[in-house]
């Protein structure tokens, strides 16, 4: 008899989300830009923090983006243009 365990992407993925290492990004648009700008990747739902702290300018206009879960992680941010993507609202 055996058994296995592990853990799904959506345990791993709150596991690393939960970690400061790592910021969380939903959006896959959202990754996908910052995957354009070289600040990650793969697309899996989150970036290594210390690549995006440090960043004080983020053009990501006309993305499709409807979310922006993450943003919060770029804690040198000083200016942010989102324009033209799919967003309701910005936290």
């Amino acid at each position: 008899m055996f058994l296995l365990v592990g853990c799904s992407n959506d345990e791993k993925e709150t596991d690393l989300c939960s970690n400061s290492n790592f910021t969380c990004i939903p959006d896959n648009n959202f990754e996908q830009a910052l995957i354009n700008l070289g600040y990650d990747t793969v697309l899996d739902d989150y970036v290594t923090t210390a690549n995006i702290n440090t960043v004080t300018n983020l053009f990501i206009q006309n993305k499709g983006i409807t979310n922006l879960t993450g943003i919060e992680g770029f804690t040198a941010l000083t200016t942010l243009n989102c324009g033209y993507n799919l967003l309701t609202n910005l936290d």
